[in-house]
């Protein structure tokens, strides 16, 4: 998941080096393949509304708003049962390796319920969990989006 500013750009530039920069962080494992050949093939840069429309990041915020912006989305996500996030994730990521024919194959996940005890929990553990980089941190992701 992502949060971008506004006056973000993106590009896949390798190409304007001789060199074809397609891996699984490359553009075409995060969005649409006809998207992601433009980019790898021409080196051109996109804008931050561009990614958006193209599924390359989820938000996009004024620069000034890009923190308030990725805690808001960081509290919706760790507001809900973190063994329905964790499973989610897991399930998310392998069935997009298996291809779409083997994921329909698999077993359906049926829906998680926890008790008002678990849920008074939850909170103490998503700190360890973070610290683990099994749930999102807003502490880590600050940290990644301003190098």
């Amino acid at each position: 998941m992502a949060v971008a500013s506004s006056e973000a750009s993106f590009a896949t530039s390798g190409i304007q080096y001789g060199l074809f920069c397609a891996t699984k962080r490359a553009p075409g494992a995060q969005h649409a393949l006809k998207q992601a050949m433009e980019m790898l093939l021409t080196g051109e840069f996109i804008s931050a509304e561009q990614a958006l429309a193209q599924g390359l990041v989820n938000r996009v915020a004024a620069p000034e708003q890009l923190d308030a912006e990725l805690e808001k989305l960081v509290a919706a996500i760790v507001s809900k049962p973190a063994a329905a996030v964790r499973m989610g994730k897991a399930l998310v990521y392998q069935q997009r390796e298996l291809g779409i024919e083997a994921a329909y194959q698999g077993e359906p996940v049926h829906g998680l319920q926890h008790d008002g005890q678990q849920r008074a929990g939850r909170r103490a553990g998503l700190c360890a969990k973070a610290q683990a980089g099994l749930v999102l941190n807003p502490a880590r992701i600050r940290q990644a989006k301003s190098v």
